[in-house]
């Protein structure tokens, strides 16, 4: 599953790293190379975790924040979670209606972590 992640990350970690990490490698400071590397990461894990969690969390709400709207349609609501399934679900999220997911849920957390181009 792709991730989707600010721009903003890499920024921070490479311009981080060009400049603190590399005059530390040159000057052999493991100390210090790990804190240029690390540094910017912890800093950049709020924002790395909403768009971690926040699909998991619509799922367990059955609520899409974007399009403000249920994922599981209110018609198939009262129906076992195998067969909260349309002609557009994938084959994978079928898979996991047979272990007792929702397929509808599933297709929304593979969607979402999609990147599109």
């Amino acid at each position: 599953m792709k991730i989707p992640k600010g721009l903003d990350v890499g920024l921070r970690l490479m311009s981080n790293l060009t400049d603190e990490a590399l005059s530390a490698m040159y000057d052999k400071k493991p100390v210090e190379v790990k804190r240029a590397i690390l540094d910017p990461l912890i800093n950049a894990a709020s924002s790395i975790s909403a768009t971690v969690f926040t699909p998991a969390i619509e799922a367990f709400a059955n609520y899409s924040f974007f399009r403000e709207a249920p994922i599981v349609p209110r018609g198939e609501q009262h129906l076992p979670n195998c067969l909260q399934y349309d002609a557009n679900s994938s084959w994978v999220a079928k898979l996991f209606g047979e272990a007792g997911f929702s397929p509808r849920k599933v297709d929304h957390l593979e969607r979402v972590g999609k990147v599109e181009k």
